[in-house]
């Protein structure tokens, strides 16, 4: 059974080496309703919340530094702020009398 929030998010981040600390940085977030395609708009996050790929075993090997690359993409659920986005976007379809994106 489906949690409340089912939707998948593909996101991209990227490593940044600062003397001897690392920062990650989410360069971008796709919340993906079903399998649907279509576009439905866009939201600047100034703050990248508490996403993570906690199903996904290579996160952690990238966050230690290890890879030649500097840009891990995958996919993941949608953390507190895209949850937000989520229920915003259902209530929008909502209020308008139609049913919520579903692909």
């Amino acid at each position: 059974m489906p949690g409340k929030f089912p939707e998948r998010v593909t996101a991209a981040m990227v490593r940044v080496k600062n003397g001897d600390e690392t920062l990650l940085l989410r360069r971008s977030a796709e919340i993906h309703f079903g399998n649907s395609e279509e576009l439905l708009g866009i939201a600047v996050m100034t703050n990248p919340g508490k996403f993570e790929f906690r199903k996904t075993p290579e996160w952690e090997q990238f966050k230690a530094g290890a890879g030649t690359s500097d840009e891990f993409v995958a996919e993941g659920s949608p953390d507190l702020t895209m949850r937000v986005v989520i229920q915003a976007i259902k209530t929008g379809y909502a209020s308008l009398g139609i049913a919520p994106p579903n692909g």
